[in-house]
């Protein structure tokens, strides 16, 4: 199936982004929310386990009940922990969607797809600043030490990004803002660091971020905004009374593939079926 025109193609290509309309089905936003609800349960179980509230708000619907359980215990800090709650069978089946699979096929030109090692579930939450992610490079995070440090020529390896949020998302609600290439020429920027150690953020320099338009659209649910590892892009502000949930997924070509892909990832669709990674293989990964 089809789901990017030439049009679509085109502009991906040029500007390095393309807004794709309506083409995730319900039944994949309703996985992302199954990937989700878990590691809500023992955030809040924690904040309990604490003492900092004295129920678990199962009462309240999901775009509500992580934000109304923060306010109640205070508005702590809290991280993202993606390798602990992202790395199950929800998340499999995610990562296998056939419109995911046949978007990726599209863009990258190869029927052989690898997941990459990086994904994410996000929420953004109004008064809480360090959910929102700072301007920056998917490809400025590939110099971490993941077991092995990265050389910089990885940046540019053509990784596609899926940036999915749950519901719909404008300028005030957390929508995301991206450069195009045609303006900064392709460029690879030099890594700021937003206290990585705090808030696990790297990005863009404020000068960096200055010197270019800045691009956002508004996005209904079942929209998908994709892009390139060299595509520079960080949210809006959420103003909204509710959390902004978004998940970000990439692949790449199985033949040139990251080494974080490699380690972290798998082999999700391949013309020899013997060669795609099994659920067992996947999880021990890197472990």
């Amino acid at each position: 199936m089809t789901f990017l025109s030439a049009d679509d193609l085109e502009h991906y290509r040029r500007a390095g982004y393309v807004h794709l309309r309506g083409v995730l089905p319900a039944d994949l936003l309703q996985r992302g929310r199954q990937v989700i609800e878990p590691w809500v349960d023992v955030l809040i179980d924690e904040w309990r386990n604490s003492g900092l509230i004295d129920r678990d708000y199962r009462d309240q619907d999901f775009w509500h009940r992580l934000l109304i359980a923060w306010c109640a215990a205070g508005q702590p800090s809290f991280r993202r922990r993606p390798n602990t709650f992202l790395v199950n069978r929800e998340m499999w089946s995610f990562f296998h969607h056939p419109t995911l699979l046949a978007i990726a096929e599209q863009a990258l030109g190869t029927y052989d797809l690898n997941v990459h090692g990086i994904f994410n579930a996000r929420p953004q939450l109004h008064g809480a600043p360090w959910t929102d992610t700072p301007w920056h490079q998917d490809s400025q995070y590939w110099g971490l030490n993941y077991g092995g440090i990265e050389p910089d020529t990885e940046r540019r390896t053509h990784v596609l990004t899926f940036w999915i949020p749950l519901q719909s998302v404008d300028a005030l609600t957390g929508g995301l803002q991206v450069m195009s290439k045609a303006d900064t020429g392709d460029e690879l920027f030099d890594i700021h660091d937003y206290d990585y150690e705090n808030t696990g953020f790297f990005g863009l320099t404020p000068e960096s971020i200055a010197r270019f338009p800045h691009y956002s659209e508004a996005m209904t649910s079942g929209d998908l905004l994709i892009f390139n590892q060299r595509t520079p892009h960080g949210v809006n502000p959420n103003r909204a009374e509710r959390i902004r949930w978004s998940i970000d997924v990439r692949y790449e070509g199985t033949k040139n593939a990251t080494l974080i892909g490699s380690k972290y990832g798998f082999v999700v669709q391949n013309s020899d079926k013997a060669k795609e990674t099994l659920f067992e293989s996947w999880t021990t990964r890197g472990s």
